[in-house]
């Protein structure tokens, strides 16, 4: 996605105002006020995923804490925006905020699409995404990207660990070859080296490609996107492979109407946005387990993969994705002198924040029952 020209800020800035008038005048910018603010809030995840709570979480403590001066109108469900127009949709006004995964921006996201070239680092989503936050606080670089697609990141959303959907049964890798799977972001190269066809496309056509034989699995969904896309019932297996978070959701907010908002009102947003790591992971724990019991109940409890067939496939995906990163990366410009050591830098501290942040993933507590 290219910068905005001079008439998509302009419009975006009419949009701002327009937002804040509509609701009561609104305070200048960098002021304070107590006029009402509604926000346009755009996301393609269904109204039950963990993804879609997480924000939800976080507006509502926004609401609470500006004593229901902030709200928010929610277009759910790819009502407003698709996963892979978020990106210039919010930047360009049409949703004052948005939510998607950072691997349908590679070109405009260099830096944090090395989210996507950490397979087997962790199974900690917070860790994950506490890495993420602490980047786009502490690196310039890492931050610029953003603020060259004109959107301001209040917080990033932990992505569980991916679990793989098949038809039929898989006994180890060799049972992937030939196979039409969909994946996304980093999920693709790691389908290559294993020998199966990835098909990249977004989560909400997944189902019905399923349905009509177009694919034989998936690969890279999240085990509560699982039930929330309903995939499981058109697939007869769900394995966790212990491939480990290699995704993050980026919460994107128009940068001309952050920066319209009043000072408290920004801070707030901040403050709670600081919270969500720890703040959403009892949230998630409890998702985790209403959704293993309803994969339980349909007779598809995940299942883990033998060990032997991780270390295998570990060993075949060795650095190809972090090689494949680091060409994009130098051919996208980000300003970072050495990208290896930038490389190094990012998992050592996803591996720190494990430590801040510890959490067992739902889908090895599900396998474990």
């Amino acid at each position: 996605m290219k910068k905005p020209g001079l008439v998509s800020a302009a419009v975006t800035m009419l949009a701002a105002s327009l937002v804040l008038a509509g609701c009561g005048g609104g305070a200048d910018a960098g002021g304070e006020g107590d006029e009402p603010i509604q926000l346009t809030y755009a996301t393609y995840f269904g109204d039950k995923s963990y993804t879609h709570l997480a924000a939800q979480w976080w507006m509502d403590e926004v609401t609470e804490r500006t004593d229901g001066r902030v709200t928010f109108r929610v277009m759910g469900g790819g009502a407003l925006l698709g996963a892979a127009e978020m990106l210039e949709g919010v930047s360009t006004g049409r949703a004052d905020l948005g939510q998607s995964g950072d691997a349908y921006f590679p070109g405009d996201l260099p830096l944090s699409v090395a989210s996507g070239a950490v397979p087997f680092v962790t199974d900690n989503p917070f860790a994950h995404a506490a890495a993420h936050q602490w980047l786009y606080q502490h690196d310039e670089n890492f931050k610029a990207e953003y603020d060259a697609q004109n959107v301001v990141v209040p917080f990033f959303i932990p992505t569980t660990p991916s679990v793989l959907g098949v038809k039929g049964e898989l006994g180890g890798l060799d049972d992937l070859k030939g196979k039409n799977v969909r994946a996304s972001g980093g999920a693709i190269e790691m389908l290559k080296v294993a020998g199966a066809n990835p098909m990249a496309m977004p989560a909400g056509e997944t189902y019905e490609s399923l349905e009509r034989g177009l694919l034989d699995g998936f690969f890279g969904f999240q085990m509560d996107s699982v039930t929330d896309f309903g995939v499981y019932e058109v697939t007869d297996n769900i394995y966790y492979a212990s491939t480990g978070t290699f995704a993050i959701v980026d919460l994107f907010f128009n940068k001309d109407v952050w920066e319209g908002l009043p000072d408290d009102v920004r801070d707030i947003m901040t403050e709670v946005g600081n919270e969500v790591v720890d703040g959403t992971m009892e949230l998630m724990e409890e998702l985790e387990t209403k959704t293993c019991d309803k994969l339980t109940d349909a007779g598809m409890q995940p299942q883990l993969f033998p060990e032997a067939e991780v270390d295998r496939w570990r060993d075949l995906t060795g650095t190809t994705l972090a090689d494949g990163w680091k060409a994009a990366a130098e051919s996208a410009g980000t300003g970072v002198e050495d990208l290896d050591a930038w490389y190094d830098d990012y998992v050592a501290l996803i591996k720190r924040m494990e430590t801040e942040h510890p959490h067992t993933t739902g889908a090895i507590t599900c396998a474990g029952r």
